[in-house]
């Protein structure tokens, strides 16, 4: 049996699919399943064995030309934007599922709420009762990722580390604290018994580089990993915090506790309200705020959100996680 299933984009998406690649997987264990994704989903999985060959999308030419090597039974379009339906209209395949909506209803402008997992499973065609007692097992639904734990990385931070991200993605600048809090935060936090090291971007680098200047012995490495080396960073570390963007998503996925910063977009995003273990609090807009959340990527007024959320607050959220 060939399966294609395709999802590109975004990182903390890309993330939370987790448990439904791993029940396609479960339901399907002898079938050649194939992933079209982006450089991110690859990142991700290609140290697990859900998938039997990830197609990196870098451009059309190349995407159609190994999709057409095979003729699917089965096709999971888990994005239903205008690529992945363009890229499955080309695809030779017996069957396919949309998570939302169809092509057609794409173009008209219907919005469709994406399927949950049972309703992916039940259209393909499963015995009812196996996804019932699949689904009965909450470590099914648990969002997991893998990470090498032998690599040479995974020695270098230990569960007193605190591994901050100051950054989001380039276009949601409106997610972003200001710097000059984590500066202070950070500083707050240093002591003999806490490390503190920085991940992220090339987007995060001059963060980074102030950051370093201002506060001594600080790991940073920032625009220095690959998603699979940031894995086991954060896999390693005690806690992570960083704005509401992917990282934090990937630190929950491997049990590592958070603290997510929230600006223009609502908490109800927040890994706190998802299928994760560990600890995890979301850190809001003062209520007066009256804009948030504005899901705005750019703040067209001066960013009230972020400048409501104090140091203190953060460093006393930090400082329980510690204490527990």
């Amino acid at each position: 049996m060939n399966i294609l299933i395709l999802r590109f984009s975004a990182l903390g998406d890309l993330i939370t699919l987790e448990p439904t690649f791993r029940a396609i997987r479960y339901f399907f264990p002898d079938a050649e399943i194939h992933f079209v994704t982006s450089s991110l989903g690859k990142g991700l999985y290609e140290d697990t064995s859900y998938f039997n060959k990830i197609v990196v999308h870098k451009n059309m030419l190349n995407t159609l030309q190994c999709v057409r090597q095979s003729s699917y039974d089965l096709v999971y379009n888990l994005h239903c934007n205008s690529l992945s339906h363009f890229i499955i209209s080309i695809v030779r395949y017996k069957h396919l599922i949309n998570i939302s909506a169809t092509w057609l209803q794409k173009i008209i402008g219907i919005k469709i709420p994406a399927k949950l997992l049972p309703t992916l499973l039940e259209e393909s065609n499963l015995n009812k009762k196996s996804i019932v007692d699949y689904m009965h097992n909450e470590e099914s639904l648990l969002i997991r990722l893998s990470y090498s734990k032998d690599h040479p990385l995974s020695k270098i931070f230990d569960k007193k580390t605190i591994v901050f991200s100051t950054g989001s993605s380039e276009k949601w600048s409106s997610k972003r604290w200001e710097i000059e809090k984590f500066i202070l935060l950070i500083k707050k936090l240093k002591t003999p018994y806490l490390d503190i090291a920085l991940v992220g971007t090339d987007i995060e680098k001059d963060d980074a580089l102030l950051i370093e200047h201002t506060i001594p012995d600080i790991k940073n490495f920032v625009g220095k990993t690959t998603l699979g080396e940031l894995k086991i960073l954060l896999a390693n570390a005690m806690l992570y915090v960083g704005n509401d963007s992917g990282p934090s998503h990937m630190a929950a996925a491997l049990g590592t506790n958070t603290v997510t910063i929230f600006a223009s977009t609502g908490i109800h995003h927040c890994v706190k309200f998802g299928k994760y273990q560990g600890s995890h609090y979301c850190i809001k807009p003062k209520e007066d705020i009256t804009c948030h959340p504005c899901y705005k990527p750019k703040c067209p007024t001066n960013k009230e959100c972020t400048k409501s959320i104090s140091v203190d607050e953060v460093y006393t959220v930090i400082q329980r996680i510690i204490n527990e």
